[in-house]
């Protein structure tokens, strides 16, 4: 699976975002930025939280988004889970 396979749109939002992120490698916070331009037909190929633990998997596209984004950028996305968050967050 590669970026190509998907429709245009999605590289070139991929590649938008890229442009104004600044090396950030939060995946949860690219993500949210990359759905913002897509429409819902690309949206649905993303994961969604556990609705117990309201933790993030990548899924196999996300996984395809993330090589992407590392042959573009250098950067390693890194998925930080709610706990890290909440210890990042805390006083």
């Amino acid at each position: 699976m590669h970026i190509e396979d998907y429709a245009p749109r999605l590289k070139e939002t991929v590649d938008f975002v890229i442009s104004y992120t600044n090396g950030s490698n939060d995946w949860i916070v690219l993500k949210k930025e990359i759905m913002k331009g897509l429409p819902w037909q690309l949206r649905t190929n993303f994961s969604t939280r556990n609705r117990q633990t309201y933790e993030q998997r990548m899924n196999d596209f996300e996984c395809m988004l993330a090589e992407y984004w590392k042959s573009r950028t250098g950067t390693e996305l890194r998925l930080i889970q709610l706990w890290e968050r909440k210890e990042r967050n805390s006083p």
